[in-house]
């Protein structure tokens, strides 16, 4: 008998709730549709001008930087630094290598569609090349080397140290 009472609390509990919802509903005193859109298309006004400012500032900005505006905050990156940066190596890719595309070629055609012969074929390519990466460091009196870089098993080999000069850098 206790649930029936709750039950029936519940159902006129929603019905009053409900019928409070479907009152009449407020309008605003003055249409403001007209006065939304007219803000919005100022607004929109206002950011186009902006981005044209922006875009003179930036434009001026790039003149400015092109005149190599010492200030102690720009760093200027060349060729070199990127090439010597410190524990940096350049991974070899056989795939995307002459090498690599002219075996998958080969290998295609070797194989006349079996992909595993294809691949046993790329693989056994891939095994003639020695190399993984190269870099390029200092040696002990301070001259450039560039070094082939071969690592199996976690342990990185060095196959060749040839000792390089750097040119004179243009903006080319």
């Amino acid at each position: 008998m206790h649930s029936n009472t709750l039950r029936a609390f519940l159902i006129s509990f929603i019905a009053a709730t409900a019928a409070a919802g479907c009152g009449k509903e407020s309008v605003p005193a003055e249409d403001t549709t007209a006065k939304k859109a007219d803000s919005h298309a100022k607004e929109a006004e206002e950011a186009k001008a902006d981005d044209a400012k922006k875009s003179e500032d930036s434009k001026t900005e790039d003149s400015k930087s092109k005149k190599k505006k010492d200030d102690g905050f720009n760093i200027e990156r060349k060729a070199k630094d990127y090439l010597t940066a410190p524990d940096v190596v350049f991974m070899y890719s056989f795939k995307e290598s002459d090498p690599g595309i002219k075996a998958e070629k080969a290998c295609e055609e070797k194989s006349k569609g079996d992909n595993e012969k294809k691949a046993n074929c790329v693989q056994a390519a891939q095994k003639k090349v020695s190399v993984d990466g190269y870099h390029f460091t200092q040696d002990d009196s301070g001259k450039w080397v560039w070094e082939v870089v071969k690592i199996k098993n976690g342990v990185v080999s060095y196959l060749h140290k040839v000792p390089i000069e750097f040119d004179k850098e243009t903006e080319k």
